[in-house]
C-alpha cells in the first residue's frame, strides 16, 4: 500500500507589488501551521520516505517547517516544474521520482493541488469527482493499492482523510474532515 500526502503551501503574505509571487514568503501564521502540520505527521508516523517541493519560496518555507520532525532518511526533491503547473505534471514527477518510497509527500499549490487530489481518488458510481477544498497547510492523505509509484494511474486511490492546522488542538486523535 502506498500513500500519497497532498499539502497545500502554508499562509503565505499576500501579493506585493514589489515582489513576484514566486518569491513571496510565509507569514508568522503559516510558520506556526506548518509546524502543526510537521508534528501531526511525526505523531501519526507519516514522515513521508520523499517529498517533492515546488521551488517557490512559500512551499520551500513550509517545508523548512517540517523538516525537524522528519527522519535522516527523507529524500527531499525541490522542483520547477511543481510551480504553476498542472495535474500531469504532478501524474508525471510521481511517476518520474516516486521510486521505492512508500509515503511520498508533495508539497504545492492550488488549484493543483485540490485538483490531483480529486483526479487521483475512486470515482462514485455515477462517474462523478470527488471534491477536495484544501486551505492553506492543509493535508490530504490518499492510499493506493499499486505496488510502485510508476503505476500510479487516476481515480485509483482512496481518502483516507483530510486535516488542517486549526483542527489540531492537543488530544486529536486523527484526521478530520475539512471543508466536504
Amino acid at each position: 500500500m502506498l500513500r500519497l500526502l497532498l499539502l497545500r503551501h502554508a499562509k503565505s503574505s499576500p501579493g506585493e507589488t514589489d515582489r513576484p509571487d514566486f518569491d513571496r514568503h510565509l507569514i508568522p501564521r503559516g510558520r506556526r501551521a506548518a509546524t502543526r502540520i510537521g508534528e501531526y505527521l511525526a505523531e501519526k508516523k507519516l514522515v513521508p520516505d520523499l517529498v517533492l517541493c515546488s521551488s517557490a519560496r512559500r512551499t520551500r518555507d513550509t517545508l523548512a517547517a517540517l523538516l525537524p520532525f522528519m527522519r535522516g532518511e527523507t529524500e527531499i526533491r525541490i522542483s520547477g516544474e511543481l510551480y504553476e503547473s498542472s495535474v500531469e505534471a504532478y501524474l508525471t514527477a510521481i511517476g518520474t521520482w516516486g521510486g521505492k518510497a512508500q509515503t511520498l509527500l508533495i508539497i504545492g499549490h492550488n488549484p493543483t493541488m485540490e485538483e490531483a487530489a480529486a483526479e487521483f481518488l475512486v470515482r462514485s458510481k455515477s462517474g462523478g469527482m470527488a471534491a477536495i477544498r484544501l486551505p492553506t497547510a492543509g493535508l490530504c492523505l490518499i492510499e493506493f493499492d499499486i505496488p510502485q509509484w510508476d503505476k500510479l494511474r487516476p481515480g485509483t486511490g482512496r481518502l483516507v482523510g483530510l486535516v488542517e492546522p486549526k483542527s489540531l488542538a492537543p488530544g486529536v486523535a486523527d484526521f478530520e474532515a475539512i471543508g466536504r
